[in-house]
Protein backbone atom coordinates (compact mmCIF):
# COMPACT_ATOMS: atom_id res chain seq x y z
CA UNK A 1 0.00 0.00 0.00
CA UNK A 2 2.93 2.64 1.76
CA UNK A 3 4.55 1.43 -2.05
CA UNK A 4 1.96 2.04 -4.28
CA UNK A 5 1.11 5.84 -2.69
CA UNK A 6 4.76 6.12 -3.09
CA UNK A 7 4.76 5.46 -6.77
CA UNK A 8 1.31 7.68 -6.92
CA UNK A 9 3.63 10.79 -5.35
CA UNK A 10 6.31 10.19 -7.60
CA UNK A 11 4.58 10.15 -10.78
CA UNK A 12 2.75 13.11 -9.98
CA UNK A 13 5.35 15.71 -7.86
CA UNK A 14 8.87 14.01 -9.23
CA UNK A 15 9.49 16.25 -11.72
CA UNK A 16 9.52 19.04 -9.05
CA UNK A 17 11.68 17.52 -6.51
CA UNK A 18 14.55 18.77 -8.08
CA UNK A 19 13.50 22.58 -8.05
CA UNK A 20 11.97 21.91 -4.11
CA UNK A 21 15.61 20.68 -2.82
CA UNK A 22 17.29 23.59 -5.02
CA UNK A 23 14.45 25.98 -2.89
CA UNK A 24 14.94 24.01 0.45
CA UNK A 25 17.45 26.91 1.23
CA UNK A 26 15.27 30.00 0.59
CA UNK A 27 12.29 28.53 2.58
CA UNK A 28 12.82 30.62 5.73
CA UNK A 29 12.58 33.86 3.13
CA UNK A 30 9.68 32.26 1.02
CA UNK A 31 7.19 31.84 4.25
CA UNK A 32 8.69 35.28 5.36
CA UNK A 33 7.53 36.47 2.54
CA UNK A 34 3.54 34.71 2.23
CA UNK A 35 3.05 36.39 5.48
CA UNK A 36 4.10 39.79 4.15
CA UNK A 37 1.77 39.31 1.14
CA UNK A 38 -0.96 38.30 3.99
CA UNK A 39 -0.70 41.40 6.18
CA UNK A 40 -0.70 43.32 3.11
CA UNK A 41 -3.93 41.85 1.78
CA UNK A 42 -5.02 42.24 5.15
CA UNK A 43 -4.19 45.40 5.92
CA UNK A 44 -4.24 47.01 2.02
CA UNK A 45 -7.35 45.67 1.18
CA UNK A 46 -9.67 48.28 3.56
CA UNK A 47 -7.12 51.15 1.96
CA UNK A 48 -7.58 50.37 -1.57
CA UNK A 49 -11.47 49.78 -1.02
CA UNK A 50 -11.31 53.28 0.89
CA UNK A 51 -9.42 55.02 -2.09
CA UNK A 52 -11.87 53.23 -4.57
CA UNK A 53 -14.52 54.72 -2.76
CA UNK A 54 -12.62 58.35 -2.23
CA UNK A 55 -12.25 58.64 -5.90
CA UNK A 56 -15.66 57.71 -6.76
CA UNK A 57 -17.57 59.95 -4.71
CA UNK A 58 -14.58 62.88 -5.08
CA UNK A 59 -14.22 63.10 -1.22
CA UNK A 60 -10.80 64.14 0.64
CA UNK A 61 -9.09 62.02 2.94
CA UNK A 62 -9.63 63.84 5.81
CA UNK A 63 -13.21 64.08 5.40
CA UNK A 64 -13.53 60.66 4.50
CA UNK A 65 -11.71 59.44 7.88
CA UNK A 66 -14.63 61.39 9.31
CA UNK A 67 -17.36 59.47 7.30
CA UNK A 68 -15.86 56.30 8.64
CA UNK A 69 -15.81 57.73 12.48
CA UNK A 70 -19.56 58.80 11.92
CA UNK A 71 -20.88 55.17 10.48
CA UNK A 72 -19.10 53.96 13.69
CA UNK A 73 -21.27 55.83 15.76
CA UNK A 74 -24.56 52.72 16.62
CA UNK A 75 -27.67 55.22 16.54
CA UNK A 76 -26.64 56.59 13.55
CA UNK A 77 -25.94 53.74 11.38
CA UNK A 78 -29.23 51.62 13.16
CA UNK A 79 -31.25 54.56 12.16
CA UNK A 80 -30.17 54.38 8.70
CA UNK A 81 -29.90 50.66 8.52
CA UNK A 82 -31.75 48.29 11.28
CA UNK A 83 -29.89 45.50 11.62
CA UNK A 84 -32.89 43.06 11.84
CA UNK A 85 -33.07 43.72 8.22
CA UNK A 86 -30.05 42.26 7.67
CA UNK A 87 -30.05 39.08 9.59
CA UNK A 88 -31.22 36.07 7.69
CA UNK A 89 -31.39 32.16 8.06
CA UNK A 90 -28.49 30.19 7.19
CA UNK A 91 -29.04 27.46 4.96
CA UNK A 92 -30.05 24.10 6.96
CA UNK A 93 -26.27 22.57 6.91
CA UNK A 94 -24.44 25.37 5.86
CA UNK A 95 -21.77 26.63 8.34
CA UNK A 96 -19.30 29.45 8.61
CA UNK A 97 -19.92 32.34 6.47
CA UNK A 98 -17.49 34.75 9.46
CA UNK A 99 -17.51 38.53 9.01
CA UNK A 100 -14.55 39.50 7.44
CA UNK A 101 -14.70 43.64 8.40
CA UNK A 102 -12.11 44.58 6.22
CA UNK A 103 -13.40 43.82 3.18
CA UNK A 104 -15.34 47.19 3.54
CA UNK A 105 -14.37 50.24 3.11
CA UNK A 106 -15.52 51.46 6.87
CA UNK A 107 -13.87 48.50 8.83
CA UNK A 108 -14.84 50.31 12.51
CA UNK A 109 -17.92 50.12 11.61
CA UNK A 110 -18.63 46.48 10.47
CA UNK A 111 -16.55 45.98 13.50
CA UNK A 112 -19.35 47.88 15.95
CA UNK A 113 -21.82 46.59 14.21
CA UNK A 114 -20.81 42.61 14.61
CA UNK A 115 -20.11 43.69 18.55
CA UNK A 116 -23.46 44.98 19.00
CA UNK A 117 -25.65 42.84 16.71
CA UNK A 118 -24.90 39.51 18.37
CA UNK A 119 -26.59 36.01 16.01
CA UNK A 120 -27.19 32.43 16.89
CA UNK A 121 -24.90 30.14 14.45
CA UNK A 122 -28.59 29.24 12.63
CA UNK A 123 -28.56 33.00 11.47
CA UNK A 124 -26.49 35.31 9.83
CA UNK A 125 -25.51 39.36 9.95
CA UNK A 126 -24.77 40.68 6.67
CA UNK A 127 -23.08 44.29 8.86
CA UNK A 128 -20.49 44.69 5.59
CA UNK A 129 -24.18 45.56 3.26
CA UNK A 130 -25.69 47.52 6.57
CA UNK A 131 -22.89 49.71 6.98
CA UNK A 132 -22.81 50.31 3.51
CA UNK A 133 -26.76 51.69 3.13
CA UNK A 134 -26.15 53.86 5.77
CA UNK A 135 -23.04 55.33 4.29
CA UNK A 136 -24.92 55.84 1.80
CA UNK A 137 -27.52 58.23 3.43
CA UNK A 138 -24.14 60.65 5.06
CA UNK A 139 -22.07 62.70 3.24
CA UNK A 140 -18.97 64.52 4.47
CA UNK A 141 -18.01 67.16 2.71
CA UNK A 142 -16.32 70.75 1.92
CA UNK A 143 -18.77 73.71 2.76
CA UNK A 144 -20.59 75.31 0.18
CA UNK A 145 -19.59 78.61 -0.83
CA UNK A 146 -23.35 80.40 0.76
CA UNK A 147 -22.25 78.49 3.81
CA UNK A 148 -20.10 81.23 5.32
CA UNK A 149 -17.52 78.88 6.64
CA UNK A 150 -13.74 79.90 6.28
CA UNK A 151 -10.84 77.38 7.97
CA UNK A 152 -8.92 74.26 7.93
CA UNK A 153 -11.10 71.77 5.85
CA UNK A 154 -10.35 69.59 9.28
CA UNK A 155 -11.59 71.79 11.33
CA UNK A 156 -14.28 73.15 9.71
CA UNK A 157 -16.59 71.09 6.86
CA UNK A 158 -20.46 70.34 5.95
CA UNK A 159 -22.28 66.91 6.86
CA UNK A 160 -25.54 66.25 4.84
CA UNK A 161 -27.95 63.37 6.12
CA UNK A 162 -30.60 62.11 4.41
CA UNK A 163 -33.90 61.61 5.99
CA UNK A 164 -34.72 58.63 4.01
CA UNK A 165 -38.17 58.68 5.14
CA UNK A 166 -37.30 59.86 8.92
CA UNK A 167 -39.41 62.56 10.42
CA UNK A 168 -37.10 65.67 10.43
CA UNK A 169 -37.08 65.45 14.16
CA UNK A 170 -35.13 61.96 14.50
CA UNK A 171 -32.62 63.36 12.04
CA UNK A 172 -32.52 66.75 14.58
CA UNK A 173 -32.28 64.71 17.55
CA UNK A 174 -29.50 62.99 16.21
CA UNK A 175 -27.20 66.13 16.49
CA UNK A 176 -26.16 65.74 19.84
CA UNK A 177 -24.67 61.75 19.04
CA UNK A 178 -22.57 63.62 16.17
CA UNK A 179 -20.62 66.30 18.04
CA UNK A 180 -20.40 63.46 20.65
CA UNK A 181 -18.87 61.07 18.08
CA UNK A 182 -17.03 63.69 16.39
CA UNK A 183 -15.60 65.83 19.34
CA UNK A 184 -17.11 68.69 17.86
CA UNK A 185 -16.98 72.34 19.80
CA UNK A 186 -19.51 73.47 17.96
CA UNK A 187 -22.99 72.69 15.10
CA UNK A 188 -24.97 74.62 13.04
CA UNK A 189 -27.63 73.75 11.05
CA UNK A 190 -28.48 75.52 7.65
CA UNK A 191 -31.16 75.64 5.32
CA UNK A 192 -30.67 74.50 2.12
CA UNK A 193 -33.01 73.98 -1.02
CA UNK A 194 -33.05 70.36 -0.55
CA UNK A 195 -35.84 69.84 1.28
CA UNK A 196 -34.85 65.72 1.70
CA UNK A 197 -31.97 66.67 3.81
CA UNK A 198 -30.62 68.00 7.05
CA UNK A 199 -27.23 70.02 6.83
CA UNK A 200 -25.25 71.12 9.86
CA UNK A 201 -21.86 72.63 9.80
CA UNK A 202 -19.65 70.99 12.36
CA UNK A 203 -16.96 73.13 13.85
CA UNK A 204 -13.91 70.75 15.77
CA UNK A 205 -12.66 74.21 16.96
CA UNK A 206 -13.81 77.82 17.24
CA UNK A 207 -15.80 79.12 14.53
CA UNK A 208 -13.95 81.72 12.16
CA UNK A 209 -16.05 84.51 11.40
CA UNK A 210 -14.82 85.30 7.25
CA UNK A 211 -16.02 88.98 7.96
CA UNK A 212 -12.81 88.87 10.07
CA UNK A 213 -10.66 88.27 7.57
CA UNK A 214 -11.87 90.83 5.08
CA UNK A 215 -11.51 94.37 5.59
CA UNK A 216 -13.68 96.61 3.18
CA UNK A 217 -12.70 100.49 2.25
CA UNK A 218 -14.28 102.83 0.02
CA UNK A 219 -13.37 101.03 -3.01
CA UNK A 220 -16.78 99.20 -2.23
CA UNK A 221 -18.90 102.52 -2.57
CA UNK A 222 -16.97 103.08 -6.39
CA UNK A 223 -17.84 99.69 -7.27
CA UNK A 224 -21.05 99.23 -5.86
CA UNK A 225 -22.59 103.09 -6.09
CA UNK A 226 -25.97 103.88 -4.81
CA UNK A 227 -28.62 103.61 -7.74
CA UNK A 228 -31.61 105.33 -5.49
CA UNK A 229 -30.98 107.52 -2.81
CA UNK A 230 -33.59 105.29 -1.03
CA UNK A 231 -30.92 101.82 -1.03
CA UNK A 232 -27.77 102.95 -0.17
CA UNK A 233 -24.70 99.74 -0.63
CA UNK A 234 -22.87 100.29 2.54
CA UNK A 235 -21.56 96.57 3.69
CA UNK A 236 -20.88 93.26 2.66
CA UNK A 237 -22.18 90.06 4.40
CA UNK A 238 -20.95 87.11 5.86
CA UNK A 239 -21.67 85.24 2.54
CA UNK A 240 -19.78 88.05 0.77
CA UNK A 241 -23.23 89.76 -1.14
CA UNK A 242 -23.36 93.72 -1.06
CA UNK A 243 -26.13 94.92 2.05
CA UNK A 244 -28.10 97.66 1.11
CA UNK A 245 -29.20 100.05 3.61
CA UNK A 246 -32.91 101.29 3.16
CA UNK A 247 -32.66 104.89 3.45
CA UNK A 248 -35.30 105.48 6.54
CA UNK A 249 -34.45 106.59 10.75
CA UNK A 250 -31.64 105.33 11.03
CA UNK A 251 -29.90 104.10 14.86
CA UNK A 252 -26.20 103.25 15.38
CA UNK A 253 -25.09 101.83 18.22
CA UNK A 254 -21.53 100.60 19.31
CA UNK A 255 -19.24 100.55 21.96
CA UNK A 256 -15.62 102.44 21.99
CA UNK A 257 -14.28 101.24 19.45
CA UNK A 258 -17.34 99.24 17.37
CA UNK A 259 -16.85 101.54 14.22
CA UNK A 260 -19.65 103.49 14.34
CA UNK A 261 -18.30 106.26 11.97
CA UNK A 262 -17.81 103.52 9.58
CA UNK A 263 -22.01 103.54 9.07
CA UNK A 264 -22.24 107.76 9.25
CA UNK A 265 -19.65 107.71 6.68
CA UNK A 266 -20.89 104.96 4.55
CA UNK A 267 -24.31 106.67 4.11
CA UNK A 268 -23.05 110.64 3.24
CA UNK A 269 -20.37 109.22 1.15
CA UNK A 270 -22.83 106.81 -0.79
CA UNK A 271 -25.44 109.67 -0.73
CA UNK A 272 -22.88 112.78 -2.34
CA UNK A 273 -23.67 111.68 -5.79
CA UNK A 274 -27.48 112.85 -5.10
CA UNK A 275 -26.19 115.55 -3.17
CA UNK A 276 -24.47 117.05 -6.30
CA UNK A 277 -27.55 117.00 -8.08
CA UNK A 278 -29.36 118.84 -5.09
CA UNK A 279 -31.71 116.03 -4.70
CA UNK A 280 -30.26 115.31 -0.75
CA UNK A 281 -29.39 117.93 1.99
CA UNK A 282 -27.53 117.29 5.28
CA UNK A 283 -27.01 118.63 8.51
CA UNK A 284 -25.38 117.86 11.51
CA UNK A 285 -25.06 117.85 15.26
CA UNK A 286 -21.59 116.19 17.07
CA UNK A 287 -21.62 117.41 20.61
CA UNK A 288 -18.10 115.94 20.33
CA UNK A 289 -17.19 117.10 17.34
CA UNK A 290 -15.83 113.45 16.25
CA UNK A 291 -17.25 112.10 13.19
CA UNK A 292 -18.52 115.08 12.01
CA UNK A 293 -15.55 116.74 11.88
CA UNK A 294 -14.52 117.16 8.44
CA UNK A 295 -17.68 118.01 6.68
CA UNK A 296 -17.39 121.35 8.82
CA UNK A 297 -14.61 121.67 6.16
CA UNK A 298 -17.06 121.16 3.20
CA UNK A 299 -19.88 122.54 1.71
CA UNK A 300 -21.75 119.32 1.64
CA UNK A 301 -23.39 120.13 4.95
CA UNK A 302 -25.10 122.49 5.16
CA UNK A 303 -23.98 123.31 8.53
CA UNK A 304 -22.34 121.00 11.53
CA UNK A 305 -22.82 122.44 15.29
CA UNK A 306 -21.37 121.48 18.05
CA UNK A 307 -23.11 123.38 20.81
CA UNK A 308 -26.20 122.41 22.75
CA UNK A 309 -27.97 125.72 21.76
CA UNK A 310 -26.66 125.70 18.16
CA UNK A 311 -28.09 122.38 17.87
CA UNK A 312 -31.80 123.32 19.52
CA UNK A 313 -31.18 125.96 16.80
CA UNK A 314 -30.80 123.31 13.84
CA UNK A 315 -33.09 121.02 15.29
CA UNK A 316 -35.91 123.54 15.01
CA UNK A 317 -35.08 124.41 11.69
CA UNK A 318 -35.17 121.16 10.54
CA UNK A 319 -38.71 120.26 12.15
CA UNK A 320 -40.14 123.67 10.82
CA UNK A 321 -38.64 122.42 7.01
CA UNK A 322 -41.09 119.52 8.15
CA UNK A 323 -43.93 121.64 9.13
CA UNK A 324 -43.89 124.15 6.22
CA UNK A 325 -43.70 120.78 3.19
CA UNK A 326 -46.13 118.89 5.32
CA UNK A 327 -48.27 121.81 5.10
CA UNK A 328 -47.55 122.50 1.06
CA UNK A 329 -47.56 118.97 -0.23
CA UNK A 330 -51.45 118.41 -1.60
CA UNK A 331 -52.57 115.31 -3.09
CA UNK A 332 -52.69 114.92 -6.64
CA UNK A 333 -56.31 113.57 -7.83
CA UNK A 334 -55.25 113.11 -11.43
CA UNK A 335 -52.17 111.16 -11.10
CA UNK A 336 -53.65 109.13 -8.10
CA UNK A 337 -50.77 110.27 -5.95
CA UNK A 338 -51.93 110.86 -2.04
CA UNK A 339 -48.35 111.74 -0.94
CA UNK A 340 -48.03 109.46 1.19
CA UNK A 341 -44.17 109.74 0.79
CA UNK A 342 -41.87 112.10 -1.55
CA UNK A 343 -39.39 111.73 -3.74
CA UNK A 344 -36.28 113.55 -3.67
CA UNK A 345 -36.47 115.71 -5.86
CA UNK A 346 -34.68 119.08 -6.44
CA UNK A 347 -38.37 120.86 -5.18
CA UNK A 348 -38.36 118.11 -2.31
CA UNK A 349 -34.66 117.46 -1.86
CA UNK A 350 -34.16 114.27 1.18
CA UNK A 351 -32.81 116.19 4.42
CA UNK A 352 -30.46 113.94 6.28
CA UNK A 353 -30.21 114.89 9.82
CA UNK A 354 -26.68 113.31 11.41
CA UNK A 355 -26.51 113.21 14.94
CA UNK A 356 -23.42 111.61 16.08
CA UNK A 357 -23.25 111.07 20.43
CA UNK A 358 -27.12 111.44 20.85
CA UNK A 359 -26.65 110.25 24.02
CA UNK A 360 -24.95 113.48 25.00
CA UNK A 361 -27.21 115.08 22.85
CA UNK A 362 -30.24 114.27 24.87
CA UNK A 363 -28.58 114.41 28.57
CA UNK A 364 -27.48 118.20 27.12
CA UNK A 365 -31.17 118.87 26.28
CA UNK A 366 -32.27 117.71 29.79
CA UNK A 367 -30.37 119.72 31.67
CA UNK A 368 -31.78 122.82 29.97
CA UNK A 369 -34.97 122.32 31.52
CA UNK A 370 -38.02 122.81 29.60
CA UNK A 371 -36.45 124.69 26.28
CA UNK A 372 -34.28 121.89 26.31
CA UNK A 373 -37.63 119.26 26.42
CA UNK A 374 -39.18 121.23 24.08
CA UNK A 375 -36.09 121.16 21.33
CA UNK A 376 -36.45 117.16 22.63
CA UNK A 377 -39.76 117.38 21.35
CA UNK A 378 -38.85 118.66 17.80
CA UNK A 379 -36.60 115.54 17.18
CA UNK A 380 -39.44 113.20 18.45
CA UNK A 381 -42.01 114.89 16.32
CA UNK A 382 -39.41 114.70 13.41
CA UNK A 383 -38.47 111.12 13.99
CA UNK A 384 -42.66 110.32 13.71
CA UNK A 385 -43.61 112.59 10.74
CA UNK A 386 -40.33 113.45 8.94
CA UNK A 387 -39.85 109.62 7.17
CA UNK A 388 -43.14 110.30 4.83
CA UNK A 389 -41.61 114.06 4.23
CA UNK A 390 -38.30 112.60 2.97
CA UNK A 391 -37.09 113.66 6.22
CA UNK A 392 -34.65 111.22 7.86
CA UNK A 393 -32.91 110.89 10.96
CA UNK A 394 -29.32 109.16 10.94
CA UNK A 395 -27.96 109.05 15.27
CA UNK A 396 -25.20 107.32 16.37
CA UNK A 397 -24.69 106.86 19.85
CA UNK A 398 -22.13 104.66 22.41
CA UNK A 399 -24.37 104.07 24.99
CA UNK A 400 -28.58 103.85 24.92
CA UNK A 401 -31.17 103.38 27.75
CA UNK A 402 -35.18 102.52 27.06
CA UNK A 403 -36.45 104.98 29.30
CA UNK A 404 -33.36 107.68 27.51
CA UNK A 405 -34.45 107.06 24.07
CA UNK A 406 -38.23 107.21 25.03
CA UNK A 407 -40.90 107.26 22.06
CA UNK A 408 -38.13 108.16 19.79
CA UNK A 409 -36.86 104.63 19.96
CA UNK A 410 -40.02 102.77 17.83
CA UNK A 411 -39.31 105.18 14.88
CA UNK A 412 -35.66 104.21 14.40
CA UNK A 413 -36.86 101.83 11.91
CA UNK A 414 -33.33 100.90 11.33
CA UNK A 415 -31.28 99.69 13.80
CA UNK A 416 -27.42 98.86 13.55
CA UNK A 417 -25.73 97.11 16.13
CA UNK A 418 -21.96 97.29 16.15
CA UNK A 419 -19.97 95.53 18.93
CA UNK A 420 -21.26 96.58 22.65
CA UNK A 421 -20.75 95.43 26.19
CA UNK A 422 -24.86 94.82 27.26
CA UNK A 423 -26.60 91.67 26.56
CA UNK A 424 -29.69 93.59 27.75
CA UNK A 425 -29.08 96.10 25.12
CA UNK A 426 -28.49 93.88 22.32
CA UNK A 427 -31.77 92.05 22.77
CA UNK A 428 -33.59 95.54 22.81
CA UNK A 429 -32.73 96.55 19.69
CA UNK A 430 -32.12 93.30 17.54
CA UNK A 431 -35.38 91.46 19.25
CA UNK A 432 -36.10 88.87 22.18
CA UNK A 433 -33.63 86.40 23.07
CA UNK A 434 -31.55 87.85 20.21
CA UNK A 435 -28.48 87.02 21.69
CA UNK A 436 -29.06 83.45 22.32
CA UNK A 437 -30.52 83.14 18.49
CA UNK A 438 -26.80 84.01 17.50
CA UNK A 439 -27.15 87.47 17.02
CA UNK A 440 -25.40 88.70 19.97
CA UNK A 441 -23.03 92.08 19.40
CA UNK A 442 -21.23 91.22 22.47
CA UNK A 443 -20.03 88.18 21.30
CA UNK A 444 -17.68 90.38 18.74
CA UNK A 445 -13.96 91.39 20.06
CA UNK A 446 -13.00 94.74 20.72
CA UNK A 447 -11.22 96.53 18.39
CA UNK A 448 -7.57 99.27 19.16
CA UNK A 449 -5.45 100.14 17.94
CA UNK A 450 -2.47 97.02 18.77
CA UNK A 451 -4.78 94.83 16.71
CA UNK A 452 -5.46 97.15 14.24
CA UNK A 453 -9.37 97.42 14.63
CA UNK A 454 -9.23 94.10 13.46
CA UNK A 455 -13.11 93.86 14.06
CA UNK A 456 -14.33 97.60 13.76
CA UNK A 457 -17.23 97.92 11.38
CA UNK A 458 -18.85 93.95 12.29
CA UNK A 459 -22.05 93.81 14.08
CA UNK A 460 -25.85 93.47 13.47
CA UNK A 461 -28.31 95.60 10.90
CA UNK A 462 -32.15 95.36 12.04
CA UNK A 463 -34.68 96.28 9.50
CA UNK A 464 -38.18 95.91 9.62
CA UNK A 465 -38.68 92.70 8.87
CA UNK A 466 -36.73 89.58 9.41
CA UNK A 467 -33.89 88.47 11.50
CA UNK A 468 -30.84 90.92 12.22
CA UNK A 469 -27.99 90.32 9.35
CA UNK A 470 -24.62 90.11 10.22
CA UNK A 471 -22.28 92.16 8.12
CA UNK A 472 -18.90 94.56 8.00
CA UNK A 473 -19.33 98.38 6.89
CA UNK A 474 -16.66 99.67 4.85
CA UNK A 475 -13.75 101.73 6.04
CA UNK A 476 -13.79 105.19 5.14
CA UNK A 477 -9.81 106.18 5.79
CA UNK A 478 -8.86 109.69 7.18
CA UNK A 479 -7.27 110.05 3.33
CA UNK A 480 -10.65 109.40 1.66
CA UNK A 481 -12.49 112.71 4.06
CA UNK A 482 -9.56 114.62 3.32
CA UNK A 483 -10.44 113.24 -0.34
CA UNK A 484 -13.97 115.01 -0.01
CA UNK A 485 -12.67 118.34 1.31
CA UNK A 486 -10.87 118.63 -1.38
CA UNK A 487 -13.62 117.69 -3.68
CA UNK A 488 -16.37 119.85 -1.78
CA UNK A 489 -14.35 122.71 -0.38
CA UNK A 490 -16.55 124.88 2.03
CA UNK A 491 -18.20 127.62 0.45
CA UNK A 492 -20.23 129.29 3.29
CA UNK A 493 -19.94 128.92 7.49
CA UNK A 494 -23.21 130.37 8.09
CA UNK A 495 -26.04 128.43 8.04
CA UNK A 496 -28.62 130.85 8.82
CA UNK A 497 -27.07 133.26 7.17
CA UNK A 498 -25.45 132.59 4.02
CA UNK A 499 -26.22 129.20 3.20
CA UNK A 500 -29.99 129.78 1.68
CA UNK A 501 -32.80 127.14 3.70
CA UNK A 502 -34.23 124.81 1.27
CA UNK A 503 -36.90 125.99 -1.01
CA UNK A 504 -39.93 125.58 0.61
CA UNK A 505 -43.15 127.90 0.55
CA UNK A 506 -43.99 130.91 2.80
CA UNK A 507 -45.37 130.03 6.05
CA UNK A 508 -49.23 130.20 6.77
CA UNK A 509 -51.18 130.04 9.91
CA UNK A 510 -50.47 126.63 11.60
CA UNK A 511 -53.68 125.35 12.28
CA UNK A 512 -53.90 124.24 16.15
CA UNK A 513 -53.13 120.58 16.92
CA UNK A 514 -55.56 117.90 18.36
CA UNK A 515 -55.11 116.51 21.40
CA UNK A 516 -54.20 113.09 19.51
CA UNK A 517 -51.29 114.71 17.90
CA UNK A 518 -50.03 117.05 20.02
CA UNK A 519 -46.39 116.24 21.75
CA UNK A 520 -45.97 116.42 25.61
CA UNK A 521 -42.70 118.73 25.99
CA UNK A 522 -42.26 117.39 29.25
CA UNK A 523 -42.68 113.43 28.20
CA UNK A 524 -40.00 112.61 25.97
CA UNK A 525 -37.44 113.79 28.64
CA UNK A 526 -39.08 112.14 31.76
CA UNK A 527 -37.24 109.32 33.75
CA UNK A 528 -33.72 110.71 31.95
CA UNK A 529 -30.92 109.92 34.31
CA UNK A 530 -28.73 113.20 35.57
CA UNK A 531 -26.29 114.12 33.65
CA UNK A 532 -22.62 113.13 34.54
CA UNK A 533 -20.14 114.61 32.49
CA UNK A 534 -18.47 112.22 30.34
CA UNK A 535 -20.69 108.99 31.98
CA UNK A 536 -21.87 106.47 29.51
CA UNK A 537 -25.49 104.93 30.49
CA UNK A 538 -26.05 101.58 30.20
CA UNK A 539 -28.77 99.24 31.15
Amino acid sequence: MLDALETLLSGLFGPFIPFLQAAKPYVPFILIGLVALACVVRFGTPYVLGLIRRLTTRTPRSLFKIKRELLAQPDICEMYAPANQYINDRDEGKKGGAQFAWLSPFPRAVRASIKRNPVSRTRKLNARAQVAAAAKCITVRAPHAADNVVGDLEEHYRIDMKLDGHDRKEIENLEGRVKAQLGLRETQRINTADNYTMSIIAHKSDAEDPLVGQKYGSELFKDNPAKTPSALPCAVTQSGNIFTVPMHHTLVFAGTGGGKGSVIHAMILQLLRFWEQDRVKFYGIDPKMSELKAYRETSVFEDVVQDTEEAQELISHVYELMNNRSRSTTIDVEKGDLKRSLDATTETPMVVLVIDELLDLLLSLKNLGKPGAATASQLTGILAKGRSLGIYVVAATQSADKELLGRMRVNFANVIVLRQDSVYLNDMFLGEKAAERGFDSTAIPASNKANGYKYAGIGFSKQETGDPVKVRFAYTSDDDLIEVIKNYPKEDDDLFGGIPSLPEPAEVDKPEQSDATSINLEEDLTGLPDLNDDEEVNA
